[in-house]
C-alpha cells in the first residue's frame, strides 16, 4: 500500500475531513501503517509531503483540503451536495444579516459572525 492509498482508504472510511495527524492516528489504530511499503523513521511526514505534492501537481488527485486552520483533508468524491448547499446558504445568510444589521446601525463583522455562530450552534443542538 502507498501513502496516498492509505490516506484515501482512511478518508473513505471516515467520510469526514481530517487533519493529517488524525489520518495517521486512524491508520495506526486500524493497523494500515503495517501495510505500507516503507521503512522510514517518520512515515507521517512522508504522508504529509505526498498528500501536499499530490494536490499541487496532480490534477486528478482525489484529495482536497479546507481553507481553515488547522488544515483538514477530505476526498473530492465524498464532498456532498449538502456541504455545498450549507456553504451557499451561509453566504446568503451572511449577506442578509449584514443588510439587516446595516439598516439597524450595527453592521460590524463581529456582530455578523456572532449571530451566524449562534445560529449554527442552535441548528446543531449544541450549547455554549
Amino acid at each position: 500500500m502507498t501513502f496516498l492509498e492509505l490516506a484515501e482508504k482512511v478518508l473513505l472510511e471516515t467520510q469526514v475531513p481530517m487533519r493529517m495527524a488524525e489520518i495517521w492516528e486512524y491508520a495506526i489504530q486500524k493497523e494500515y501503517d503495517k501495510e505500507l511499503n516503507s521503512s522510514g523513521k517518520t512515515p507521517w511526514k512522508t504522508l504529509d509531503a505526498q498528500m501536499y505534492s499530490s494536490m499541487k501537481h496532480d490534477k486528478n488527485t482525489p484529495f482536497i483540503k479546507t481553507n481553515t486552520k488547522p488544515k483538514k483533508f477530505y476526498l473530492k468524491s465524498v464532498q456532498s451536495v449538502e456541504t455545498i448547499i450549507d456553504k451557499n446558504e451561509l453566504v446568503i445568510e451572511q449577506k442578509e444579516l449584514k443588510n439587516k444589521l446595516s439598516r439597524e446601525g450595527s453592521s460590524s463583522d463581529s456582530n455578523i459572525l456572532c449571530l451566524l455562530s449562534f445560529k449554527m450552534l442552535h441548528q446543531n443542538n449544541k450549547s455554549f
